[in-house]
Formats: C-alpha cells, sequence, structure tokens
C-alpha cells in the first residue's frame, strides 16, 4: 500500500523471476537478536528511558505481566570502579553468568524475584552489549539455574535459544 502501482511503457516486456510467498509484517514487539537502546528497551515495557533505567538489573511490572529486565555489558575494561565490574560471562552458547549488584542478597526482593521468577510468572529478558554506549542485543527470556554466594550473587541463566555462532566467537 505504501507504494502506487507504476505505468510500464507500451513495448515493455515483463518476465516473472518471483513468486510471492506470503506479506511480510512489520515486527512487533521485541525480535530474539534485535538491537536496542535504552529508550527502545523502556519503551518495549511501556515506559520512558529516565534514570531508573541507568541500572542494569529493572524490575517492571505491565498490568498482570511481571518482568525483571538485565541489562548487560561484557566488556568492561573501561570502568575505573572495581565494583562495577561485573562477572557478566557466557559459559556455553546457551548458558550466560550473571553477577548482580553488591547489594544484592538472596532474601532481598530482587534476589527471590530472580530465583523464584517461574513461580512468580515473572519473565527475566536479557539483553547484551558487548562495549559500553552499544546498542543491546535482545537474547530473548532466561531461565534461572543456579546461584552462588549473595551480596553479590552469582548467577546461572539458561538461554532458550543458543547464542549464534557468530556472536559465541566476538563475545566468549
Amino acid at each position: 500500500p505504501e507504494f502506487p502501482p507504476q505505468p510500464l511503457p507500451p513495448a515493455a516486456r515483463l518476465e516473472p523471476v518471483a513468486r510471492v510467498i506470503q506479506v511480510v509484517e512489520k515486527a512487533t514487539g521485541l525480535v530474539l537478536w534485535g538491537e536496542y537502546d535504552r529508550d527502545a528497551i523502556a519503551a518495549a515495557f511501556g515506559s520512558q528511558n529516565n534514570p531508573s533505567w541507568k541500572v542494569g538489573h529493572r524490575d517492571i511490572d505491565v498490568g498482570d505481566q511481571h518482568h525483571t529486565v538485565l541489562m548487560v555489558t561484557l566488556r568492561k575494561a573501561g570502568q575505573s570502579k572495581i565494583e562495577h565490574r561485573y562477572a557478566d560471562r557466557f559459559l556455553s552458547r546457551t548458558e550466560f553468568q550473571w553477577e548482580s549488584q553488591a547489594s544484592t542478597k538472596v532474601a532481598h526482593l530482587k534476589g527471590k524475584r530472580i530465583i523464584g521468577h517461574e513461580k512468580e510468572g515473572r519473565s527475566l529478558h536479557l539483553f547484551v552489549e558487548y562495549d559500553s554506549h552499544q546498542d543491546f542485543t535482545y537474547l530473548g527470556t532466561v531461565k534461572y539455574l543456579a546461584h552462588e554466594g549473595e551480596a553479590p550473587m552469582r548467577v546461572r541463566f539458561q538461554l532458550r535459544a543458543a547464542l549464534p555462532e557468530a556472536l559465541s566467537r566476538i563475545w566468549s
């Protein structure tokens, strides 16, 4: 509908070179492996980017749906404070290790929401950027596997879709 029919010259000869299989519609919602900045991530959850979206762990409710959004930077070499150099990394193409902020404890709300997300009906969304100030790549929802320690908590998640080989080579 965006493009009106184009007139052809009277002597033009047409030969079909393709066949329409289906109409492709614009994606709505988050797209697996899609790239998003913080504005787009906040908007995907019915919010606006504000200082509360600067943190890497954000709990948000959209209607009766509960979400936890994890925004992770893998390469932290430029960060001067040692306490901000979290041990976030891929253990395999289907397993991710995430380290919480130093104040997060198992018995606190953020810790409980991570560990009990399935029981609570909470979706855990993982967004990863390789370096600061890049767009985040959406890795989909993840499943809690296990954790160790607290303040900070080191948590292992299972990705529902394996990390593509090309990203695995770059990010591992």
